[in-house]
C-alpha cells in the first residue's frame, strides 16, 4: 500500500502493462489487484480489467463470484430499502454459506440470524459458532477482497448495533 501510494498511478498502469506483454501475468494481476484496492490507483478501470481477466484467464471464476455476491449482499443491506426480517435472514445466511472459512463473518452472520429469527436452530449455531477457537485473518487466503470484507462487517456490527440499542431498553423493562 505504501509502494502504491508513493508511484503515480500512471507509471502503475505502465509497469502492469510491461509485466503483462512480458507473460509474467500472474505478477501484473497482483500488482493490479493491490492498485484495485487503492483508494487513488483503484478509480483506475484498467487495474479492475487487468484483474478480472486474469481471474477468468486462471480459472478462478469461483473467487470472482464469490467477491460479486458478497459484494451485493453488503451492497443490498448497507441500502436504505425497507427490507423484511426473511429477507435480512436470507442475506445474512447467503454471506455466511459464501464465506464459510471465515469465522468472523459467520459468527456475525449467525448472531444478526439469531436476533431476526430467535429460534432455537439459529440460537444453536451462535452457539457452535463461538465454541470454536478464534481465527486469525489472512488476506491472502481470503475467497474476497479486504475491502469487500471490511464492508460486509461494517455493515453487519451497524446493524448489530442497533438491534442491541434496541434491545437494551427492552430488557432494562423486564428487570
Amino acid at each position: 500500500d505504501c509502494y502504491i501510494s508513493s508511484e503515480l498511478p500512471v507509471f502503475l498502469d505502465l509497469r502492469v502493462r510491461y509485466l503483462s506483454s512480458c507473460g509474467r501475468g500472474s505478477e501484473a494481476a497482483a500488482l493490479a489487484k493491490c492498485c484495485v484496492r487503492h483508494p487513488t490507483a483503484g478509480q483506475l478501470l484498467f487495474f479492475l480489467q487487468v484483474y478480472l481477466s486474469w481471474l477468468l484467464k486462471t480459472g478462478q471464476h469461483d473467487r470472482l463470484c464469490k467477491e460479486f455476491c458478497v459484494e451485493l449482499c453488503a451492497n443490498a443491506l448497507r441500502s436504505r430499502l425497507p427490507c423484511d426480517v426473511l429477507t435480512k435472514t436470507f442475506i445474512y445466511k447467503t454471506i455466511a454459506v459464501l464465506l464459510p472459512s471465515d469465522l468472523e463473518v459467520c459468527r456475525a452472520c449467525a448472531l444478526l440470524v439469531f436476533f431476526l429469527e430467535r429460534t432455537v436452530e439459529s440460537y444453536k449455531m451462535v452457539y457452535l459458532l463461538y465454541m470454536h477457537p478464534d481465527q486469525e485473518y489472512h488476506v491472502d487466503d481470503s475467497p474476497i477482497g479486504n475491502n469487500v470484507r471490511f464492508e460486509t462487517l461494517q455493515v453487519e456490527n451497524l446493524f448489530m448495533y442497533v438491534l442491541m440499542g434496541v434491545l437494551h431498553p427492552c430488557l432494562q423493562n423486564l428487570k
